[in-house]
C-alpha cells in the first residue's frame, strides 16, 4: 500500500468543535501503536477555515490567504491613521486664521468646553461627509475589485453588525482627528488674540505637528519599499527555473475511451509539425498533491520516513516536460511491466535514499516494484512556498493517467490547440473538450500574490497621494509663516536658491528621521513576508535608495511649487503684507 496521505471530509450528525473531534480521532482504536510508532496522527480541522487558513508546518496552522486580508488591514488602517494625521496637521497650522473668530466668543461668554465641542463637531461633520463620499466611491469600485479578485464582492452596509461597526468607527476617527485641534484652539487668550500677539507656538505644537509628519512619511516609505520587495518577489517566481517546462504545454482532461486509443490519438496529432511531443501523468508537475511516505529502497532504516512527490506516467512524458537525464535512461517505449516496472528518480531523491550507484536498484512504491533505470534532474512539484520534495517517476498504466500533456513549438499556439482541437474530435466527437495552458495554471498557484501585488501597489498611490498633500499643506503653511523672513532675505541679497533652502530645511530633520524609522520597519515586514516563500528573492536593497530618493525629489518638488510664487515676489510688497 502507497502511503499517499490525501484529505478526508468527515461530516458529523451534529455541532461538535474540531478539538473534541481531532481528540475522537486520537483513540487507540483509531490511531493504533503500529500507527503512532509511525508518527501517524490525525487532527480534525474545520472546513469553513480552510479557504483562509490553509496553510501547515510540523502538523500545526501558520497562516494562509489570511495573511493578506491581515495584510490589508494593516495597510488601510495606516492609510486611515495618515488621512488623520492630515486633517490634525492642517486644522492646527491654520488655527491662526480662525483666532479672532474665537478671541470674540470668548469675550461675549463662550466657554472653553464649548468651543471644543464645536471644533469636535466640525471633524466629525467632515469625517462623516468623507464617510458619505467613500461609500459611493465603494460602490463604483465594486466591479473593479470584483473583475481584480474574479470574485463577485457584496456590499450592504446595514446587515448584520456593520452599522455598529460603522458608527463606532466614524466616532473614533472624529475624535482621533478632532481632539487635539479642538483642546489646542480652545486654549487661545482672548487678550491675546485681539491685540494680535497670538504666537506661531500658540496655534499647536510645532514638534507635534513635525513627529506626526514623521509618521506619516514613515509609513509611506514603508508601503513603498514593501510594494517594491513584493514584485520584486514575484518577478522571481515568474523567472524561477523550475527543473521542467511549463511554457508551450497543454494539458487535457481525456476520457476513458480516448486513453484506449492513445497511441493512435498521438500519432495524428505527431502528423502536425507544430506538436513536440506528447504523454501523459496521473498527477501535474506544477501541484502534485500528496506526499509518498511509503517508499522502500535497498539499506533504508524501519524508522525512517522521508516524502517523495511520486508521479505515475508514460514513457514519453519526461521529454514532454522537459526533464534532463543526468545519468542512465530515460523511459523505453515498451509496455509497463506490471511485476516490475521502470522508476526514474531526482538527483535529490538519490542524495535522501543514500544511493551511491542508483542505476539498477530496486525499490518499493507501496506493493510496486520498481527498478531506477535513471536519475532526472530535481524539479519543484508545488508552489515556492514549499520545500522541493524528492521525485519518483514510474511507468503507468495508460488507463491510469488523470491528464495528457501536449508540448508544442513556440509561437504556435493558436496553430497547435486547433490541431490538437481537431484529433480530439475525431476520438471524442461527442464530448467538449476540456484543456488548460500550464501557464495559467502557474499563475493560479501564485494568484493570491498577484492579486496581493495590484492592491499594494494600489494602496501605495493612495498613501503617497495622501503624504503628498500633507507636505504641500505644511510647505505651504511655513511659507507664509516665513514671508517676512524671506523677504528680508531677499532685500539682503539671498538668492532664490538660498531662500528655498530656508524653508526645505524645515523638512530636513523630519525626512531623517522619517528614514531612520521606516527603513528597518520595512526591511522587518518585507523579511517576514519572504520567508514565507521557501524560495525567495534576495532582499532588494536598491529599493530602500530609491525610496529615499523619489521621497526627497517629491518634498523638494512641493515645495518648490508652494514657495516659488512668494519667493519671487517683490521683497517691498512682502514686507509691506501684514
Amino acid at each position: 500500500m502507497a502511503r499517499n496521505f490525501f484529505n478526508i471530509y468527515v461530516k458529523t450528525s451534529s455541532t461538535v468543535s474540531a478539538e473534541l473531534l481531532t481528540e475522537k480521532l486520537s483513540d487507540v482504536r483509531v490511531v493504533t501503536e503500529a500507527l503512532k510508532n509511525q508518527k501517524v496522527s490525525y487532527q480534525a480541522y474545520p472546513l469553513t477555515d480552510w479557504h483562509l487558513k490553509s496553510k501547515f508546518e510540523g502538523g500545526k496552522n501558520t497562516g494562509g490567504k489570511i495573511e493578506y486580508i491581515i495584510l490589508f488591514v494593516v495597510v488601510g488602517i495606516l492609510v486611515v491613521v495618515m488621512a488623520v494625521i492630515n486633517l490634525i496637521n492642517m486644522s492646527t497650522a491654520r488655527a491662526t486664521l480662525r483666532a479672532k473668530e474665537i478671541g470674540i466668543r470668548k469675550v461675549t461668554g463662550a466657554l472653553r468646553s464649548t468651543i471644543a465641542a464645536q471644533f469636535m463637531g466640525e471633524s466629525f461633520l467632515m469625517v462623516f461627509v468623507s464617510f458619505v463620499l467613500s461609500v459611493l466611491l465603494t460602490q463604483l469600485a465594486l466591479p473593479f475589485f470584483s473583475g481584480l479578485i474574479q470574485q463577485p464582492i457584496g456590499f450592504n452596509l446595514f446587515s448584520g453588525m456593520i452599522p455598529i461597526y460603522v458608527l463606532g468607527f466614524l466616532l473614533l476617527i472624529s475624535f482621533v482627528a478632532g481632539i487635539y485641534p479642538s483642546l489646542v484652539m480652545s486654549s487661545f487668550q482672548p487678550i491675546r488674540i485681539l491685540k494680535s500677539q497670538l504666537t506661531s507656538s500658540a496655534s499647536g505644537s510645532q514638534g507635534f505637528r513635525k513627529t506626526l509628519l514623521v509618521i506619516q512619511l514613515s509609513v509611506s516609505i514603508v508601503i513603498i519599499i514593501f510594494s517594491g520587495v513584493l514584485y520584486q518577489q514575484l518577478e522571481f517566481i515568474t523567472n524561477k527555473n523550475l527543473g521542467f517546462n511549463r511554457s508551450n504545454v497543454i494539458r487535457v482532461e481525456p476520457t476513458f475511451r480516448l486513453l484506449k486509443k492513445f497511441d493512435i490519438f498521438k500519432s495524428e496529432l505527431a502528423k502536425n509539425g507544430s506538436i513536440v511531443s506528447v504523454g501523459a501523468a496521473n498527477q501535474n508537475p506544477l501541484n502534485a498533491a500528496g506526499a509518498n511516505t511509503g517508499v522502500t529502497w535497498p539499506g533504508k532504516s524501519e524508522d525512517l520516513r522521508i516524502s517523495f512527490r511520486t508521479i505515475g506516467c508514460t514513457y514519453d512524458f519526461p521529454e514532454t516536460m522537459g526533464l534532463k537525464i543526468i545519468e542512465g535512461n530515460n523511459f523505453r517505449m515498451q509496455k509497463v511491466d506490471t511485476v516490475r516496472t521502470e522508476a526514474l528518480v531526482s538527483q535529490e531523491a538519490v542524495k535522501l535514499m543514500g544511493l551511491k550507484n542508483p542505476i539498477g536498484e530496486e525499490i518499493k512504491i507501496g506493493q510496486i516494484t520498481c527498478v531506477i533505470i535513471g536519475v532526472v534532474n530535481d524539479f519543484h512539484t508545488a508552489s515556492l512556498h514549499e520545500a522541493l520534495l524528492p521525485a519518483i517517476l514510474f511507468r503507468q498504466h495508460i488507463e491510469a493517467v488523470s491528464a495528457l500533456y501536449v508540448a508544442y513549438k513556440p509561437g504556435t499556439t493558436k496553430q497547435s490547440l486547433e490541431a490538437l482541437t481537431n484529433v480530439y474530435k475525431m476520438f471524442e466527437p461527442d464530448y467538449t473538450m476540456k484543456y488548460w495552458f500550464q501557464d495559467e495554471t502557474f499563475d493560479e498557484l501564485y494568484k493570491t500574490e498577484i492579486v496581493a501585488s495590484r492592491l499594494v501597489l494600489l494602496f501605495t498611490v493612495i498613501a503617497l497621494s495622501i503624504a503628498i498633500i500633507g507636505i504641500v499643506g505644511l510647505a505651504t503653511f511655513n511659507t507664509l509663516r516665513k514671508t517676512k523672513e524671506i523677504g528680508i532675505r531677499r532685500v539682503f541679497g539671498a538668492s532664490v536658491t538660498q531662500a528655498l533652502t530656508v524653508l526645505a530645511s524645515e523638512f530636513f530633520l523630519v525626512l531623517v528621521l522619517a528614514m531612520l524609522v521606516g527603513m528597518p520597519v520595512a526591511w522587518y515586514a518585507a523579511d517576514q513576508w519572504l520567508q514565507g516563500f521557501a524560495y525567495h528573492a534576495t532582499m532588494p536593497w536598491w529599493i530602500f535608495g530609491a525610496t529615499c530618493v523619489s521621497v526627497v525629489a517629491l518634498i523638494i518638488v512641493a515645495i518648490c511649487l508652494q514657495a516659488m510664487r512668494t519667493i519671487q515676489t517683490s521683497p517691498t510688497k512682502m514686507l509691506r503684507s501684514e
